[in-house]
């Protein structure tokens, strides 16, 4: 008989494997990265962490330089605040609050202790991690969808971790940063003249996009449990 030829996997299987393959390896880089980041963090690498605040109280407050308004002050443009501003025994005309405007205020932290200056970079560190968790959750996923098995069993519950790892990490990334301004202001982690309390206070900032990320992943996940149903349905009737 003529010997047996081994035939050259198909072009789609090679192809598969390969975008596996890079799934994986870009889910291990971002955690590696994330958890790098959060470590130098920690050590206090990073010197320019910025925590998310908002203007409270009596203090209303003018651009340039986030600059609050007092009584009788005469400002560049020429104007003299009127009764609306602060008192100037509450603070000096022209001084400005430690507050950086980018968009939204955010108060720079200086010297800060590792939990601080952790929770203050954790929209980093906690989008890299989540990432490559939710990346290396899903490999099995990609693999059977490289195969043409949609419903193959435990899809739907991968895509539900990897909902639940999103969520996580969303909320990490809005809470913690909050929890860091309440100390930066409690313990005045912050150059500039002390801000009397009330007048600057820690705000709860989430970004609205990464809710999309949990609601797809989510979606997927029943999705994928109705169609494993309907699939082991189908195999019984066979």
């Amino acid at each position: 008989m003529p010997a047996m030829q081994s035939e050259a996997p198909p072009r789609q299987t090679v192809g598969a494997g390969i975008v596996v393959a890079v799934v994986a390896l870009l889910g291990v880089a971002a955690v590696a990265l994330g958890l790098v980041y959060a470590a130098q963090s920690a050590v206090g690498v990073y010197r320019a962490q910025t925590v998310p605040v908002r203007m409270a109280g009596e203090a209303t407050w003018t651009e340039p330089g986030v600059i609050p308004e007092v009584e009788g002050y005469e400002d560049p443009t020429g104007a003299i605040s009127s009764g609306h501003g602060l008192s100037p025994s509450e603070w000096v005309g022209g001084t400005p609050f430690p507050v950086r405007n980018t968009g939204s205020l955010v108060m720079e932290v200086f010297e800060a202790d590792a939990l601080t200056s952790l929770e203050a970079d954790a929209p980093w560190w906690a989008g890299l991690v989540g990432a490559g968790a939710i990346l290396l959750t899903l490999v099995p996923v990609v693999r059977s969808y490289a195969a043409a098995e949609p419903f193959a069993p435990g899809t739907a519950r991968r895509l539900g971790i990897a909902a639940a790892i999103a969520l996580v990490a969303w909320v990490c990334a809005s809470v913690l940063p909050f929890h860091a301004a309440s100390a930066v202001l409690a313990d005045h982690l912050y150059s500039g003249p002390p801000v009397p309390d009330g007048w600057v206070a820690p705000h709860l900032r989430a970004a609205w996009w990464p809710g999309l990320i949990v609601l797809l992943l989510a979606g997927l996940a029943v999705a994928s449990r109705r169609g494993e149903r309907l699939a082991a349905e189908t195999d019984g009737l066979v």
